[in-house]
């Protein structure tokens, strides 16, 4: 997944990362890169990326979620809110036709919306086990999102209604 995004992101784009183990990979899969902006709430993400030079690496600010290496809350909304990046590449806990992109708790999902809010190209990361899973707090509706990559094709169904709604669908291979 992090491999077909980094196919995505250009030099000199700003992107929005959230915090998810998805988004360490992005960031590492990208270091090759000269030039790059990321915002991200992710502590692991400044961690991954504290070594790189060239780049504008922003920090959101926040609360520190426990257990989480995450910063949430409305400071980090705030701040996520007052750029307008290219990319904004979240992950989740599950994917549904009807319910949409959910994620773990209200805290995660607030700061997500706020990334999608401020990007002009919306990117779900999900691997195949998050499609028909549906978790406690929701993100946004699909109809929200501009592209999802995968690991593995979701399958027909997924991929008709995928086309319904517009959103572009990336995976890494077909169906095993």
């Amino acid at each position: 997944i992090a491999d077909l995004i980094s196919g995505f992101v250009q030099e000199d784009e700003h992107i929005i990362v959230d915090p998810s183990t998805t988004a360490v990979a992005i960031v590492k899969a990208l270091k090759n890169r000269k030039k790059l902006t990321v915002i991200t709430s992710s502590i692991e993400v400044l961690i991954e990326l504290s070594d790189v030079s060239g780049w504008d690496i922003i920090c959101t600010g926040g609360t520190l979620r426990e257990n989480y290496l995450t910063l949430v809350g409305s400071r980090a909304a705030d701040m996520i809110c007052s750029f307008y990046a290219d990319k904004a590449i979240i992950s989740c806990k599950g994917i549904d036709m009807n319910k949409g992109v959910t994620d773990a708790n209200e805290a995660l999902s607030q700061v997500k919306q706020a990334m999608l809010r401020s990007a002009k190209q919306r990117i779900v990361a999900a691997d195949h086990t998050k499609f028909g899973n549906v978790a406690f707090s929701r993100i946004c509706e699909l109809s929200a999102v501009d592209m999802v990559v995968t690991d593995v094709c979701p399958g027909r169904e997924w991929m008709d209604y995928f086309g319904e709604k517009g959103i572009e669908c990336i995976y890494g291979r077909e169906e095993s």
